[in-house]
């Protein structure tokens, strides 16, 4: 019978404890578990790079289609609104009496040529020709500020400051028009007249 002292005994164990660690780091290494990892526990998936997406670039058509369908829309509501031709003798020359009528009808015009303003707006920046976009935008605010003082005065029943009013916005639509025409937003140059003179 082989008696093993207690160095021997700490010799041996020792010699196990090395050769357990080694067989775990191996296991390890090789994608086995440690015996100290928990029950269930999965590696941490690869990260995987996904591919960037290449930008749609806007051609200058595309934005003039976007541009002409924007005015197209306002057209078609503004004739939806129900114009009244038979309470009014002339929206150019108009008697006082009418003015009223005339003010509560631009009422509904001005929110929707605002909103179409506001949506030309929203288009950005032309991918070409961009002064000239700039132009065009700037001019129609000038139509959009002439049509709300003819609204406004009518309102309070001044012909003069209505009659005034409307005239400028006439003479500002043109120039806008022909610019929206140069640009190429022939639909906007048409369309997009506030008043139905």
């Amino acid at each position: 019978m082989t008696v093993v002292t207690g160095r021997r005994r700490l010799t041996l164990a020792s010699a196990v404890a090395c050769a357990s660690s080694a067989v775990a780091l191996l296991l390890a290494a090789c994608g086995g578990s440690s015996p100290g990892a928990t029950a269930g526990a999965t590696s941490a998936p690869a990260t995987s790079i996904a591919a960037t997406p290449t930008p749609t670039t806007l051609t200058i058509a595309d934005f003039v289609s976007n541009a002409n369908m924007v005015c197209l829309n306002a057209s078609q509501y503004a004739t939806a609104e129900p114009t009244p031709t038979t309470a009014i003798s002339s929206f150019k020359h108009p008697a006082v009496s009418e003015l009223p009528t005339i003010a509560t009808y631009f009422t509904s015009l001005i929110g929707l040529y605002q909103g179409m303003y506001s949506q030309l707006q929203s288009l950005g920046a032309a991918p070409s020709n961009a002064s000239g976009w700039t132009q065009a935008l700037t001019e129609y605010q000038a139509v959009m500020t002439d049509f709300q003082s003819a609204q406004t005065a009518a309102s309070s029943s001044d012909l003069n400051g209505y009659t005034a009013a409307l005239a400028k916005e006439q003479t500002d639509n043109a120039t806008a028009a022909a610019t929206f025409t140069q640009f190429g937003a022939t639909m906007c140059a048409t369309d997009a007249e506030p008043t139905p003179v």
